[in-house]
């Protein structure tokens, strides 16, 4: 889910910050060659299209690539939902399910209540891990 965010901030930045304008180049009042952002007679900007060309390829590239799971999914993944007890406040996570089919992700609703039953799990030995934030933490100690 972050993930996903953070993709879209780095396409948002490519799609409005990559260079694509052409420059022309000039010779200032001390003979230095410069260059400067080129302009039509209308005074709109002049565009490369081997530029534009370059950039959507790299927002093509980056949109193909796999999500990257957050820390949290991560981990929960790595150790498995049923040894991880989540007290983020989260209301929906990522889980490893096996069926018949082989292994599969599912998206799985956490009900208001399932901080209080994680913690109790833990607190049982029933997880061997517990996944603590400021979210899920708010009035406990």
């Amino acid at each position: 889910m972050t993930a996903a965010v953070t993709g879209d901030h780095v396409i948002d930045y490519l799609a409005h910050a990559f260079p694509v304008q052409r420059m022309a180049p000039f010779t200032d009042e001390n003979g230095n060659l410069m260059s400067r952002p080129m302009v039509d007679r209308d005074g709109h900007p002049v565009l490369s299209r081997e530029a534009l060309a370059a950039r959507d390829a790299l927002i093509e590239q980056l949109a193909a690539l796999p999500p990257v799971p957050s820390a949290l999914d991560q981990v929960v993944r790595h150790f498995g939902h049923e040894s991880v007890a989540e007290v983020t406040g989260r209301s929906r996570r990522v889980v490893k399910l096996a069926d018949a089919n082989g292994e599969r992700l599912a998206v799985r609703s956490r009900p208001a209540s399932s901080s209080l039953a994680e913690t109790a799990a833990f607190m049982a030995g029933e997880k061997r891990l517990l996944v603590f934030s400021m979210a899920g933490g708010t009035g406990r100690s």
